[in-house]
């Protein structure tokens, strides 16, 4: 495990697992040593781990994480207004959330999802659509957080797109990775696992990509002075802020999150279909929904003006 120093004070420790390392067959140590998810005992997530394991088998490889901090960029907590019947409004989340209840909190959080691609609704301007899952943000300052940044400009017939893999521990810096190749249609894993939910100051985060069979993993540190809350758990799709201000969204079409699952301290899951709603509403226009598929799947869907 070697520990990165970046700027803004922001501390990653990575991963160098064994070439021939077999995630179905390697023992606990090996696992935790080599950054990967723990095998589960639980049948359910038992299954699940075996399934992408053994669909990714001949392409899987891992890649040992690099970096770059963007000071410009940020995501916040949710700026949300409660509308009762189980929706929210917010301005700048659209998704899924639930909570935890009393004398609990959540210590490890999961999503599957199709990377949108995006198309411009402006031009001359980058427009922005981070989808993303994560702990905390509804009711605590912090949001510990980790998905995939997409993003478009176009000027006159010219559309230029980028996509990359992220993570912020709010209030703390947005870090992208910056050598995980991610393109539009990939189904991706992201999983976020924290040392004992409410009070960890560290969180280890999983990206696994089905489609290409790259995976990564890397541990992160809070921000000075923060610990998780573990109150909420979410699966959104949001318009971050990029040199202080609130970005327009662009045409992503949907995301369909699945596998939305969150495990509280005293291991007892609880599915993201299960809470509330969120529609992002910017300026009284609704520009993204949230809507409750299954107890597992929450949808994102794009309701702005057509590009």
């Amino acid at each position: 495990m070697a520990t990165i120093n970046l700027d803004k004070k922001v501390k990653i420790k990575t991963f160098s697992p064994a070439p021939e390392l077999d995630p179905l067959t390697a023992s606990a140590k090996s696992l935790a040593q080599a950054g990967l998810p723990p095998r589960p005992t639980d049948p359910h997530l038992l299954e699940r781990y075996t399934r992408f394991f053994t669909q990714t088998k001949d392409k899987f490889h891992y890649i040992e994480p690099t970096f770059r901090v963007d000071p410009t960029k940020s995501t916040h907590p949710n700026r949300a207004a409660k509308n009762g019947a189980g929706t929210e409004t917010s301005g700048n989340w659209s998704g899924g959330i639930v909570y935890a209840p009393s004398g609990q909190s959540f210590k490890w959080i999961e999503g599957d999802w199709v990377v949108p691609n995006v198309y411009p609704t402006a031009q001359n301007e980058w427009q922005y659509c981070v989808n993303w899952i994560g702990i905390d943000g509804d009711g605590s300052g912090d949001v510990c957080q980790a998905g995939m940044a997409c993003a478009v400009y176009q000027s006159g017939s010219s559309i230029t797109r980028t996509i990359y893999p992220w993570h912020e521990w709010y209030p703390s810096s947005w870090v992208e990775i910056t050598n995980l190749p991610i393109n539009p249609g990939d189904l991706v894993s992201v999983l976020i696992c924290t040392a004992q939910g409410a009070g960890s100051t560290t969180a280890t985060v999983y990206f696994g990509n089905h489609s290409s069979g790259a995976s990564t993993s890397y541990q992160i540190t809070a921000p000075s002075g923060t610990t998780l809350a573990g109150n909420s758990a979410e699966w959104v799709v949001e318009t971050p802020t990029v040199n202080g201000s609130v970005t327009s969204m662009p045409d992503y079409g949907e995301v369909f999150f699945s596998v939305c699952e969150a495990s509280l301290t005293n291991g007892s899951l609880v599915n993201g279909g299960t809470g509330n709603n969120i529609n992002l509403v910017q300026n009284g226009k609704t520009l993204s929904t949230g809507a409750l598929i299954t107890p597992t799947v929450v949808e994102c869907q794009y309701a702005g003006s057509a590009p």
